[in-house]
């Protein structure tokens, strides 16, 4: 399957344009109207341009088939997109996440959602917090009637991400050294104030989701394709073992593994979002339901 390259061209005006280099995504007109209308301009080019644009790397699921594609063209960009984004289905969605990508915003997950009533905010504080804070997730999510296989899901999704957010996130400003990741996840870990998390989760039509900010933007892409290539390849832990680092080494795989769709976006040094998507009803991606994600740097 042949890969696209996409150039993602940071603008100062209120669109965001994105060119898309190699196999054009069909019904390419429909497609470009639907974005112009949600302030994102697309254009095409079949072989790649020499312009300074922010290359995204597209790709097809399953994530677990495309890691040593990533690694080869490691250096040729930024940011990876799941191809999957592009049907129908998924253009309200690809749509958002374009516009606050591009203008790096990390809207709220009311706003990438549409639905600021059917989503909870609330802080990261402690990692001992975390508990009451997953079972307040899966109480909301039952208001919302969400089905328990879904809040099941995004129970286990919460705990990696809150685990990752308190322990392996916090970094010293001035030497980027982690703070907290050679600690045993049994240990408990008060955040002060400029080390605190945001967890988001909601529901909206087809789409539940779960998120959380952290407020120092370490995560990068060589880290995530390789905690996820030792996974898979059932060499898990032997990272964290490596570099002294406490936990299994599971999380980023548990994440991606037990959602439709994982989006981490990051801005260096500023934050890492990571958003974890369940279709309630059908799937947008066809024949690849799980085992999709996308990063944007």
């Amino acid at each position: 399957m042949q890969l696209i390259r996409i150039m993602l061209a940071m603008s100062s005006s209120p669109n965001s344009e994105l060119t898309i280099v190699g196999n054009r995504p069909e019904p390419w007109d429909e497609l470009c109207e639907f974005m112009r209308s949600h302030g994102v301009t697309l254009n095409h080019e079949v072989t790649n341009l020499s312009n300074p644009s922010r290359k995204v790397l597209a790709f097809n699921a399953p994530v677990k088939d495309r890691l040593s594609q990533f690694k080869m063209n490691n250096e040729k960009y930024e940011s990876i997109i799941c191809e999957g984004l592009f049907s129908k289905e998924s253009w309200p969605l690809l749509a958002e996440l374009l516009k606050d990508i591009s203008h790096e915003k990390f809207e709220t997950l009311g706003s990438l959602l549409q639905s600021s009533d059917s989503t909870e905010l609330v802080s990261v504080t402690s990692a001992k917090q975390r508990h009451d804070l997953k079972d307040n997730m899966v109480s909301f999510m039952k208001k919302l009637k969400v089905r328990t296989t879904i809040s099941d899901r995004c129970f286990l999704v919460a705990e990696e991400m809150l685990m990752n957010a308190i322990y392996d996130a916090p970094t010293d400003p001035s030497s980027g050294k982690s703070l907290y990741n050679h600690m045993s996840r049994r240990d408990d870990i008060f955040l002060q104030a400029a080390q605190t998390s945001t967890f988001e989760y909601g529901a909206q039509g087809k789409i539940a989701a779960v998120a959380v900010t952290d407020p120092f933007g370490a995560l990068t892409k060589d880290t995530l394709v390789d905690y996820l290539e030792s996974c898979y390849s059932g060499r898990a832990g032997e990272l964290n073992e490596a570099t002294g680092k406490g936990g299994a080494g599971r999380g980023l795989h548990q994440i991606v593994e037990n959602s439709d769709l994982t989006v981490f976006q990051v801005k260096r040094g500023v934050k890492t979002r990571v958003v974890s998507y369940f279709w309630q009803k059908e799937n947008p991606f066809g024949g690849n339901p799980q085992l999709s994600f996308t990063y944007f740097d």
